[in-house]
Order: C-alpha cells, then structure tokens, then sequence
C-alpha cells in the first residue's frame, strides 16, 4: 500500500516534492543547498518565506547516492518510514493495553488512507508521525522497566534515543513545532505525581536526564537557527499565523477555532475530506466511516476505565492537543499536513473501541462476538479494496494535472533536441516552479546550475527559477521581449517553446502531450523570429 507504484501514484512529482530532491542533490554533490549555504539547518528551498527543514533533505541522500535522484529515490525514505510506522504502532499500544489493541491497532493504520498517502509523497512530515512513535515507544518502554525496577544496559540509551527523536520532529514539520511542547506540557500536568515519583529516585533521575539531554541534542539546530536565521526558522510559520492573516484578535480567535474544530469534524474526517487534490484524494474523508462508531466506543472505554487505565488520558491529551498547530492558522476547510499530528491517535483509540465492542458481545455469547469481528472485518477488507482502486487507478488519471505530469515526457523530449535551438522557452502557465521540475527531470548537475546564467526572481512570498543558460521558463507571449535580448549577430533565432494548448504559439507543432484522461496537456513548438 505504500511502496508498489510509488514513482506513478501519486502521479509525476510534485514541486516541493522536487524542491527536496534538487536539495538533496546539491548537498551530495558539492555540500551546499541550491543558494549557496554549506550544510544549512534550514534549506533555501522557495525563498526566506519557504525555507525547508534539512533532516527530511538530508535523509534523501542516502537514497540519492544509491538510486541517483528519480521520484523512487525521492519517495522511498517516506514510504519506508510509513511502513515502519505500522510495527511502531504495534509496539506502543501492546506496552498500553496488550496484544489485541495492538494487532488492530497496527492493523487499522496499515490500512488508513490518510496515513498511506500521507507517506507517499516526500514531504517533510511524511516521516513525522513515525519519528513521534519511536519516541513513544522507547519512552513507554522505559517507564514500563522502571517502574518494574528491571535492569538494562539499554534504559538510558533508550531515553535519550526518545529525547532525541522528540526534539528531532519538533523543527521536522511546522505543525509539530507547536503541538510537541504543549503535549509535553499538558503530559507532565496530567502525569504530575508520576514524575514527581520517578524524580525521588536516583534511577528515575538519570532517566530524566537522558531524556531531558536526548532532546536538547535533537532540537539543538533549531534553537541555533531560530538565533542565527529567525526569518528562515519561523518565515512560513509567522506568514500563516492567523493573527498575521485576520484584522482583529477577536476575528483570529473566530477563525482559529472554527479552524481546529474542522480539523475533527465528521466532514473532514468520514466526509469530503478536503480540497487539495495532492495532499487528499479528492471527496474522500480521512478515515474509513466504519472507524466512526469505533471511536465512539472508543471514547466509551477510555471513560468508563479512567482509573484502571491512566494511559487513556496521555491518549486523549494527544487526540484534544494535535488540531491545535491547524487552529494557529486559517483554514477554511480541513488540512491534511497541519493535522498529521493526529496520527495515528485516532487509530488506535478507534483499535480501542473495536476491542471494547469484542469483549461486550463476548459477554452475550461468543457466537455474537465472533459474528460483531468477522462483521467489522469485512467492512475493512472491503473498505480497504475500495480506497486502493480509487488510489491506485482513478486518482492518477484525474489528478495528474495537479503534479505537473506532462513535464516528464516534455522535459526529456526538450534535452534531446536542446542543442538544436538558440533558446529554449518552457512555459509557467499553471505551474509556479517549473523552474524547479526543469531540474529535476533533466537531471541537472549542480555544477552546471551554478556555472549557467541564473535569473531569479525574489519575490515577497517566495523566489522562482526563471533562467538557467538558454533554457528560460516564462509564457510564450513574452517571447519578443527575450528574443531582443539575443546576441545581435543573431539575425534569425531559433526558438523550442513547450507551451499550454490554450495558449498557441505561431510555429510548427513537433509533439503534442497529453494528460491520462486524453487532454492536451502541452504542445511542442519550432519557431524560427526574425529579428
């Protein structure tokens, strides 16, 4: 569900998906990022507004060095996360509530569509939710030995390895940048006595300052960029603050609210999902409806064993605490990236309430409880069925116009006949970095990026790549304006311009491009301008 048909669904690339390639292979090639900077904590990416997290970029090249930079290349480190993630989540909630929750558990987010899209596109959080879960994970095993006075070689590194992991996806994804310190916060109010408790050992201690010590490492580059580089740390965090985006506090207090509320609606969540046809399948709700009454049930049981299972409130804090990043911002409709934070809290609370509803048919009788599993199971398998023949064969074909598919084929045709042309015209329309797709698909050496004539744009919100050498990536109507800026001994210019088929150029048509649905995507001009 995560890897098979990874360089084709979602379809092509994405821009940001590109961003973080083009990044990472600067970084393997010559040690800087696409701007120059050596190793930087937070790459150029789109510009001070749209500086990217390194760790996702700099897990890439491994990836790269092995594969070269392609879309598995790109893709594999978050798809192989998300499959992690799964084992992870088995783990947690077996140190939880034992071996039933964690088998449905795992099995509920091995099967989440919000989850397997999530981690098919190489943004920095798709490995965010997995990096939360090793650290429960190492955390709750930790505690689990402590309190059990159990010897290991392997406690304090694991606390550390917990701290670190923590403060790593703290500064991985905007979102968890607000959600990591008040769900520690709130963690610590709740679990008071606890830590208080461990605190008064010489053991608990030490595990608190592995802890403490593994989280200062981990957030460590962040605390130095948000010194040396605010702009960059915090430049797209503060442009989508929603009191930088409202004229009032009260109208920020409105919009955040209905913001984080929409964030658990049942419209967001079991409805239409939401609009982004990248970050969502279009029309298709976040999870499986059957998981509705499951989290209700769920609810149920973290209620009626509030004392018996404490463990429950840690869970309840994370479900409150997690659409609090997404109610920072305004939004309109639900956020498929901002509420990752959520993953995968309400699968297990859902894998909670499929339990609690097995041990109540149990008490009728056990022909009714094996009827409720096999019920439910079938509703999953086929749930599960209909997602990935929606995912897999219908959303490529309607949404490949969102990735930008038609610069595969045309990109790669352009380098074949580049060096037959006196300038090479790609046209924006419809794309905001196609600058960025350009080098990602003609593989571009950084070497040759930084030795052609650069023209970039610097705008408020973000930069664009508009020349590299003879390749220039504006709109056809502008082809006059570059043609006067040739060479003077140039009396006839011979021009290549791949332009929209609603915008037509007066030259020869070489090739026509189109999308999956049959559409003309793009058309492949020869034209010769005399000067």
């Amino acid at each position: 569900m995560r890897i098979a048909w990874l360089d084709s669904v979602p379809p092509a690339i994405n821009q940001d998906e590109a961003i973080h390639a083009w990044e990472a292979r600067c970084l393997l090639k010559l040690g800087c990022d696409h701007s120059g900077a050596r190793w930087p904590i937070f790459c150029h990416a789109y510009g001070v507004r749209e500086s990217h997290a390194s760790p996702f970029i700099y897990l890439l090249i491994p990836f790269q060095w092995l594969m070269g930079m392609n879309v598995w290349s790109t893709r594999l480190p978050g798809a192989l996360g998300g499959v992690l993630a799964v084992p992870l989540a088995y783990l947690l909630v077996r140190l939880w509530y034992g071996i039933i929750p964690a088998l449905f558990s795992s099995l509920l987010l091995a099967i989440s569509p919000w989850h397997i899209h999530l981690t098919r596109l190489a943004f920095e959080v798709s490995v965010c939710p997995t990096l939360f879960l090793a650290a429960l994970v190492l955390f709750s095993w930790g505690v689990r030995r402590t309190a059990e006075s159990k010897q290991s070689r392997l406690l304090l590194p694991g606390f550390l390895a917990s701290g670190f992991a923590i403060g790593l996806v703290l500064w991985t994804y905007n979102a968890y940048r607000v959600f990591i310190p008040i769900f520690i916060v709130a963690t610590m109010a709740v679990y008071a006595r606890a830590v208080i408790g461990q605190a008064r050992t010489a053991r608990g201690r030490w595990c608190m300052v592995a802890f403490v010590a593994g989280f200062v490492i981990g957030v460590a580059p962040f605390v130095i960029a948000c010194i040396t580089t605010p702009e960059r740390a915090w430049g797209h965090a503060q442009a989508e603050f929603v009191l930088n985006r409202e004229r009032t506090v009260i109208a920020a207090i409105r919009t955040g609210a209905a913001s984080y509320l929409h964030q658990l609606s049942p419209e967001f969540l079991f409805g239409i999902g939401e609009p982004s046809p990248i970050q969502s399948v279009p029309g298709r709700g976040k999870l499986y409806w059957i998981c509705a009454p499951l989290l209700v049930a769920g609810l149920i049981r973290v209620f009626r064993r509030w004392s018996i299972e404490p463990v429950g409130r840690l869970l309840l804090i994370w479900i409150v605490l997690a659409p609090v990043p997404a109610g920072l911002t305004k939004l309109t409709d639900g956020h498929s990236l901002r509420s990752a934070t959520v993953l995968p809290a309400l699968q297990i609370l859902a894998a909670l309430g499929a339990h609690w509803i097995f041990e109540m048919a149990g008490k009728w009788s056990f022909i009714l409880k094996r009827v409720t599993q096999v019920s439910i199971g079938i509703i999953l398998a086929a749930s599960t069925l209909q997602f990935a023949r929606v995912f897999f064969h219908y959303y490529p074909i309607a949404c490949a116009r969102f990735f930008s598919s038609e610069f595969r084929p045309v990109v790669q045709d352009v380098m074949h006949r580049a060096d037959d042309y006196d300038l090479v015209l790609l046209s924006p329309q419809d794309c905001g970095q196609i600058g960025t797709l350009f080098l990602f698909w003609s593989k571009t050496e950084p070497s040759e990026y930084f030795s052609a004539p650069l023209n970039i744009w610097e705008g408020p919100k973000w930069d664009a790549l508009l020349q590299m050498g003879k390749f220039v990536f504006a709109p056809s109507s502008d082809l006059s304006d570059l043609v006067a800026q040739m060479p003077k001994e140039l009396t006839r210019v011979h021009v290549l311009i791949a332009e929209k088929p609603g915008l037509p150029v007066d030259g020869t048509v070489l090739q026509r491009y189109f999308h999956p649905s049959g559409d003309v995507a793009m058309v492949l001009y020869d034209v010769w301008v005399t000067r």
